[in-house]
Parts: structure tokens; C-alpha cells; sequence
């Protein structure tokens, strides 16, 4: 099936906000700190998180599979506060 295709150059003027897991076994980390890399090459306002998953968690690495990035990236203020910087004017 393979992954969708993103004209990462589209996004030069969005700011973009990156939240992975590091052992998604979904969709691979390599995806996100390729990405990132590219869009920090190339001057966009861009913001990554990689968060780091215990393999004997039962519930973040047998469960989901690593695949669970959105349970971080919604707890605590981390992204809450990152759209707070920008405003719609």
C-alpha cells in the first residue's frame, strides 16, 4: 500500500508541528525525521517531538504497537502552547 506522497515544499509557509513515537511499527520514525530535516533545509517553521516508547510497556508497545503518538502529543501543554504562538490575522 505504501505511504502517501506529501509536496513537502507545499508547507514552507505553514507552520508544521512533527510528533512521532520512536518505535511506531505503523508508519516508520524515519518518515518524521525525514521530513523534518527537509523542511528545516529548506527554511520552514517546523517543530519535532520524538517520543521515546518503552518496550515493556504493555500498553504503549504490545497494544498500539508504538503507533500511538496522538496519546502524547495531546497530554500536557507542549502542543496546546505551540498553536498559542500563532495567530490568524
Amino acid at each position: 500500500m505504501g505511504y502517501p506522497r506529501v509536496d513537502l515544499d507545499t508547507l514552507k509557509n505553514i507552520p508544521v508541528f512533527l510528533y512521532h513515537n520512536d518505535l511506531d511499527n505503523s508508519v516508520p520514525v524515519s518518515e518524521s525525521r525525514s521530513a523534518y530535516a527537509y523542511l528545516k533545509k529548506i527554511g520552514a517553521d517546523v517543530y519535532y517531538t520524538e517520543n521515546k516508547i518503552d518496550k515493556q510497556d504493555p500498553w504503549d508497545y504490545n497494544i498500539y504497537r508504538g503507533h500511538n503518538a496522538w496519546d502524547y502529543a495531546y497530554m500536557g501543554t507542549e502542543l496546546v502552547d505551540w498553536f498559542l504562538q500563532y495567530s490568524r490575522e
